[in-house]
């Protein structure tokens, strides 16, 4: 057993590597940062002074027994976030160049973040393309919103047991995309807890005919663009090298890709290869963030994705979004302004219509705009003709799995 002023030794070299900016003049400034549990802030402030210090801590944690679990404990709350993820690069077998990669991202202390502004100037977000799609409150998702939020607290936190890819998986209209966009409206509200860049892509155009994409084409001169390689987006490189190149690019920080409606791309479940990605590009993409991700990326679909079959139970969990309960789908009628009727009347339209986000929403609003909110009504009212006057007739063809 290590004695009790070697652990304090061992201790005292990762408290002063995460705090030796800290020390500096501009204190309350870079307290603040470790304070919000910022890795990729806190990384920021490490000086090229602090090298010496790594160096011992590493020794020490790699070769002397101690005990983080006590050290931590007794760390001050400000450094434990950024102590529990030194333990883990220190243990790293690449630990000398990610200090590399540390000390030449410092930022100088006139140029530390400051509260309220963007955490880098070189930091870029479009979620343009699924932002429509956010509804004002999200109904009965509230384990799957912080299934969403966990896998993202673990990427900012570097643990190695964690999902890179997230796929939600259901039939049209159940409120995948709703859950998505809810959620990167959120993390946008938070400014990005921990994120170095986000960028979202709809393969499928909810509501419209739009659902004939056969290729990844547009995605990928789009996505590479986004993530600094021009060239490479407009060479004429096959679709599988820009995949791969797409996954380095996007897996070497920490990055949040949103892929939503994945299904155009994939095989029909009635064809001999159900799911199966028909893009090679796609296929390069989703199996190399599979392996080697320091972000997330978040897939919807309708089908389960048998391409990454060998990452399901490690870094690619699938989870099928179920329909909502029968409280949230009363909740969501009387939001939208069903007022009229019994408890009774509200839960058995929800479980008739088996508990689908999506004709429940139109639905209501149909009741609404004919009958006042009158629930007592639906018998009144064609599904068929509600889609028309809601939505053009396009939501029912939403469901559909496309041709």
């Amino acid at each position: 057993m290590r004695s009790a002023s070697a652990s304090r030794r061992a201790f005292s070299a990762l408290s002063l590597a995460s705090c030796s900016a800290c020390m500096r003049s501009d204190v309350d400034r870079y307290s603040a940062i470790l304070r919000s549990a910022s890795a990729a802030a806190a990384w920021r402030v490490v000086s090229d002074a602090s090298r010496s210090r790594w160096a011992a801590a590493s020794s020490t944690v790699r070769e002397e027994s101690v005990d983080p679990a006590a050290m931590r404990a007794a760390a001050p709350e400000a450094v434990k976030a950024i102590f529990d993820l030194q333990i883990h690069t220190i243990r790293h077998g690449t630990f000398e160049s990610d200090v590399e990669t540390l000390t030449t991202r410092y930022i100088p202390p006139h140029m530390a973040p400051k509260e309220g502004k963007p955490k880098s100037t070189t930091f870029q977000a479009d979620i343009s393309r699924i932002i429509k799609y956010a509804p004002a409150e999200l109904f009965g998702r509230e384990a799957e919103t912080k299934l969403l939020f966990d896998a993202w607290g673990k990427a900012v936190r570097g643990e190695s047991k964690r999902p890179h890819i997230l796929t939600f998986v259901a039939l049209g209209g159940e409120g995948k995309t709703s859950l998505v966009a809810k959620w990167a409206a959120e993390l946008a509200h938070q400014d990005w807890p921990g994120c170095d860049a986000v960028f979202a892509w709809s393969f499928y155009s909810q509501g419209t005919r739009e659902q004939t994409a056969v290729s990844s084409d547009a995605f990928l001169a789009a996505a590479l663009s986004f993530f600094g390689d021009a060239a490479m987006a407009g060479s004429a490189q096959g679709a599988f090298d820009k995949g791969r190149r797409l996954a380095r690019l996007v897996g070497e920080r920490r990055a949040l890709l949103l892929l939503d409606g994945l299904e155009p791309l994939q095989y029909a479940p009635t064809s001999p290869t159900p799911g199966e990605l028909k893009d090679q590009g796609l296929a390069a993409l989703l199996k190399g963030l599979a392996a080697t991700s320091l972000g997330l990326c978040v897939v919807t679909t309708r089908y389960a994705l048998p391409d990454l079959r060998a990452y399901w139970q490690t870094t690619a969990p699938m989870h099928e979004l179920p329909r909502l309960s029968t409280a949230a789908g009363v909740t969501l009628l009387r939001t939208i302004g069903v007022k009229t009727g019994s408890q009774a009347d509200f839960e058995k339209l929800v479980e008739d219509l088996d508990g689908h986000a999506l004709t429940l929403q139109i639905l209501g609003q149909f009741l609404v705009r004919a009958f006042h909110g009158d629930i007592r009504r639906r018998d009144r009212i064609s599904l068929e003709k509600a889609d028309a006057k809601i939505q053009g007739g396009h939501a029912f063809r939403a469901v559909r799995w496309p041709a």
